[in-house]
């Protein structure tokens, strides 16, 4: 099973531990969700991720970090 928005950071790892990545990975792998938008039928939430969803930043993981 995947994570979702209502879960912890414990949970996220528990998640990827069981599929072997590292906390390297799940850093590269959330990382991708500062470009693009979630999706309703994927997540329930639609919407951009960040203020500017074609833009590269840092910005997801600021926002991860104040949540």
């Amino acid at each position: 099973m995947l994570v979702d928005a209502h879960d912890t950071a414990d949970d996220l790892r528990d998640a990827f531990y069981r599929m072997g990545l590292t906390d390297r990975d799940i850093v590269a792998l959330t990382g991708a969700h500062t470009v693009g938008r979630c999706h309703i039928h994927f997540s329930g939430f639609d919407g951009p991720w960040t203020t500017d969803q074609y833009k590269f930043d840092n910005a997801f993981y600021g926002a991860q970090a104040h949540a």
